[in-house]
């Protein structure tokens, strides 16, 4: 799965999360967990899908403080 979004000012730490909602054309049955990743396989956050609600929340790992 391929997605893209910028983070305005890499202003993230580990911990801080983001909420997506995600489009009704979208069905999703269960919950579902996975890593957000850049292009390079480094894990940049945990994404939980949250089908009742139609969101994606993105939880940050330290992947951008590494680069301040």
């Amino acid at each position: 799965m391929y997605g893209g979004f910028t983070i305005p000012n890499d202003q993230v730490s580990a911990g801080d999360a983001a909420k997506i909602t995600l489009p009704n054309t979208l069905t999703f049955y269960a919950t579902e967990s996975f890593d957000a990743k850049d292009r390079e396989g480094n894990v940049v956050a945990n994404a939980v899908i949250d089908p009742d609600t139609k969101t994606v929340v993105l939880t940050y790992k330290d992947y951008l403080e590494k680069f301040r």
